[in-house]
């Protein structure tokens, strides 16, 4: 029950919550690797707001060992949206470092031949700091 105050009366909303366990989502992840259960049990997550990182690590490391880059791209946005991405382990990391290396860095790397923007605009700065 939640009570608000509105002016000197009080009103009751009733409000039903709906929890999902965690436990029995990362024992779905341990028993069924398959594609379609863990998408199911991401969208499970995805809906209820789920903020237990342990079944991010195992959606992680599951997705990894099948090479689904997408998949684990989506966990981690997820766990983004939900302020928790700084809880990862080392594992599920590492495995979303080789996802951003094989598909994303490669555009952001300072040998690419996008180097000559950021030597542009450092030359542009220091050029607006110097005295005549």
């Amino acid at each position: 029950m939640i009570s608000r105050i509105c002016k000197t009366t009080i009103k009751f909303n009733n409000t039903r919550y709906f929890t999902t366990n965690v436990s029995t989502l990362l024992n779905k992840v341990e028993k069924d690797s398959s594609v379609e259960n863990l998408d199911k049990v991401l969208k499970q997550v995805k809906e209820n707001d789920i903020k237990d990182i342990s079944i991010y690590n195992s959606l992680m490391q599951k997705y990894s060992k099948l090479n689904l880059d997408a998949q684990c791209s989506d966990v981690f946005i997820t766990a983004t949206t939900n302020k928790i991405q700084n809880q990862f382990s080392k594992e599920s990391l590492e495995s979303f470092e080789n996802v951003l290396s094989n598909h994303l860095l490669e555009d952001f790397d300072r040998n690419s031949s996008l180097d000559y923007i950021q030597k542009e605009y450092e030359e542009y700065k220091a050029a607006l700091t110097r005295k005549p």
